[in-house]
This record gives C-alpha cells, sequence and structure tokens, in this order.
C-alpha cells in the first residue's frame, strides 16, 4: 500500500490536505480505519481550530475540488474569535 499526503491549499487562517490510499497497482486501497481518499481542511480563528473531513472508502475524491473556496468559506463562517 502507498499512503500520499498532499496540501491542496493555504490561506490566511488555514490549509487543506488530500490523502490517497492506494494499491501496488494504483486501485484505491483499503484501510482499518480511513477511507482510500480524503480531504481535510482546517482553518482558525483566534484559539479555535475548526476541521471538516470528507472520506472516501473504495473510491477516489474529485482532485480537481475547490479547496481554497471551501477555506475561504470556513473562515466567513466561523468569523473572528479572540485568543
Amino acid at each position: 500500500m502507498r499512503w500520499t499526503v498532499t496540501r491542496t491549499a493555504t490561506s490566511a487562517s488555514g490549509f487543506a490536505y488530500r490523502t490517497e490510499l492506494r494499491t501496488p497497482d494504483g486501485q484505491p486501497g483499503a484501510g482499518p480505519d480511513i477511507g482510500s481518499d480524503a480531504q481535510e481542511l482546517f482553518v482558525r480563528s483566534g484559539n479555535v481550530i475548526t476541521l471538516v473531513q470528507i472520506q472516501a472508502g473504495g473510491t477516489e475524491i474529485d482532485p480537481a475540488g475547490d479547496a481554497p473556496q471551501v477555506l475561504a468559506t470556513m473562515a466567513s463562517r466561523l468569523g473572528y474569535l479572540p485568543q
């Protein structure tokens, strides 16, 4: 199995990663507690960190997803929280 982690977006208040678990022949792999594909988005405001995680078991997540826009939306919804 091969597990790849790629940063897909960065903003002033957060970042996003895409993970892929693949078999030697390139097919989506099966892990004991994680989907074969996942997109994780983190945004910080003050001392609060939010996480949105999207997992797919046995299928691929669209690599052309709009992570920068999702980060911007998360940040605007979270607003400014003090330290």
